[in-house]
């Protein structure tokens, strides 16, 4: 996987780049769910290219949703809305044992309210 991760980080092509790492580490994710084990670092990788991706095709803000059910972290985040580079800065803030961001996702924001 590290060999791939290097290749997919030497793409010229930001978003294409951004779009191959977050599939990557999404997958891994969900591959270590089912597994029973820990996906939060994977689960965060994948968020951050996903939010990267988004600032590099033109999204403004951001915000994070979650679905029915999702750990009470993630619930807190719900809604939560960041301009595209502080979404970015807060999740490569987050360490590997921090809570969080195993059940949300990130997605264009539709309010003009900025938390």
């Amino acid at each position: 996987m590290r060999r791939l991760e290097a290749e997919l980080k030497a793409l010229d092509d930001d978003v294409s780049k951004f779009q191959k790492l977050r599939s990557l580490y999404l997958s891994t994710a969900d591959i270590l769910r089912r597994e029973g084990r820990d996906q939060r670092p994977m689960r965060r990788l994948g968020h951050l290219y996903n939010a990267m991706l988004m600032q590099r095709i033109g999204f403004e803000k951001l915000a994070f949703f979650v679905p029915e059910g999702s750990c009470e972290q993630c619930v807190s985040l719900s809604g939560r809305i960041y301009p595209a580079d502080e979404m970015i800065r807060f999740i490569e803030s987050l360490s590997g044992d921090d809570p969080g961001l195993c059940c949300c996702y990130i997605n264009e924001a539709e309010k003009e309210r900025i938390q």
